[in-house]
């Protein structure tokens, strides 16, 4: 069976192409990154499209010619410089839909969410209720399945942020937020189910959640993640939430710019209703036993890489955060004390050269430069490139300041001596930084 992915170099698109090739079908991948795409899952013949601007019903029943099944896994959190909630949701799938349907489609699986109802309030749930009403609709061979948080071994979004939490040291600060509760559902679980559903013998025109079999709060999954980790049980701190507030709002700003991070206000608006639902439809649906995450993990063991992994997520954040503020800061103190800066050694061995002017014009230059890399390295998508930058403008004030004045090598206070550690700390997160 041929079957179009859409989203499939996504965190769910990922696994249910891999799930469905191993089955034997022959999967065409539609994406935006098709490069990712090809690194990810290389046995899938991809397409690229956009779902912020296919909103032509025609292009897609093009693209979907000679499918015989749909699976759609695309999704955004929430609206930012690129993406658009009510296009990616709303018009362009209800026009992927019908295109579906003209190119002949003979069933469409839809991937939503549980909480896109009616009372949770966020630009998220609204537009995924958009799809599927329209979808639910039509006259068509249709299943929309609602996953809770979905574990896999690879964390991305939701469990990656599940999963740092799980590798702070002894002492995890969780919002306390009450009613943060889910019924979190194995990927394996997942893909299977999406598997067992495109049987043409197989339920339709039904509306599944996807959950596991056990309820569990934010700790809970937290401390379940952790001994599958290996880690002891750590102590639960409870953020208040005016602590949590400027904190998420630093996060959207970021996600809207393109960090991509699962901390952001509509995670937290659509907690306040319980991600909870019965898991036994689904199970009758696909004859499938859900596991618990805990069973499931278990059957992968963690290796020393998911043990590194979670214990460097919250440094290299934090990493992040750091080298940021200090090209950020040099630039400032720098512009703000701009005459003691024209006295220095360098400077003076400078002005010798090139006079007073071109020697001034030359610190305000590094300053605003140093800057504006800063704010770069904080509002990148790709780090390696502004980490690139740094190491490079790094070895160019190192050999500018040692032909200017050598003597600095000597100094007490070590002020080239110290670039050589940040050379090195930006050279980790610029290896840490690859998308995926």
């Amino acid at each position: 069976m041929k079957v179009g992915l859409i989203g499939a170099h996504g965190f769910i698109g990922s696994h249910v192409a891999r799930r469905l090739i191993r089955a034997g079908h022959e999967v065409t991948g539609f994406g935006r990154d098709l490069d990712l795409g090809r690194r990810l899952v290389p046995a899938v013949e991809w397409r690229p499209c956009d779902l912020n601007t296919d909103t032509d019903a025609h292009i897609w029943a093009e693209r979907l010619d000679g499918c015989d099944m749909l699976v759609n896994c695309a999704g955004v959190l929430q609206k930012t410089s690129r993406d658009d909630p009510a296009a990616i949701h709303g018009a362009a799938t209800c026009a992927l839909f019908d295109g579906a349907l003209k190119a002949g489609v003979q069933r469409i699986i839809h991937i939503s969410a549980l909480g896109a109802d009616d009372d949770v309030d966020t630009d998220y749930s609204r537009s995924k209720r958009v799809a599927d009403t329209y979808l639910a609709g039509l006259d068509a061979d249709w299943i929309i399945l609602k996953p809770s948080l979905v574990v896999a071994r690879e964390c991305y979004g939701g469990t990656a942020m599940v999963r740092l939490l799980a590798g702070l040291p002894g002492v995890v600060a969780i919002p306390e937020q009450a009613n943060i509760v889910f019924q979190p559902v194995a990927m394996d679980d997942l893909t299977n189910g999406i598997l067992r559903l495109t049987d043409a013998n197989a339920p339709s025109r039904l509306t599944l959640a996807v959950t596991g079999p056990v309820v569990q709060d934010l700790t809970e999954i937290v401390q379940t993640i952790r001994a599958w980790l290996g880690f002891g049980p750590a102590r639960i701190v409870a953020v208040p939430g005016w602590a949590m507030r400027p904190v998420i709002l630093a996060a959207d700003l970021l996600g809207y710019l393109g960090v991509e991070t699962a901390l952001r206000s509509t995670s937290f608006k659509q907690t306040e209703k319980p991600n909870t639902a019965d898991h036994v439809p689904f199970e009758e649906a696909t004859g499938l036993k859900m596991q618990p995450i805990g069973t499931a993990l278990a059957d992968d063991p963690a290796s020393r890489a998911d043990r590194r992994d979670a214990r460097l997520a919250a440094p290299l954040i934090a990493l992040r955060v750091l080298l940021a503020v200090f090209w950020v800061a040099t630039g400032i103190v720098t512009l703000a004390g701009i005459s003691h800066a024209a006295q220095a050694d360098a400077a003076l061995a400078l002005t010798a050269l090139v006079g007073g002017t071109g020697t001034l014009g030359a610190i305000i230059a590094t300053s605003c430069l140093d800057i504006l890399l800063g704010i770069w390295l904080i509002t990148a998508r790709d780090l390696w490139r502004p980490c690139v930058a740094q190491i490079l403008l790094s070895l160019g004030y190192i050999g500018g300041l040692t032909l200017l004045a050598p003597e600095m090598w000597a100094d007490p206070l070590g002020p080239l001596l110290k670039v050589v550690p940040i050379i090195g700390a930006t050279i980790v997160l610029a290896a840490s930084g690859a998308r995926r």
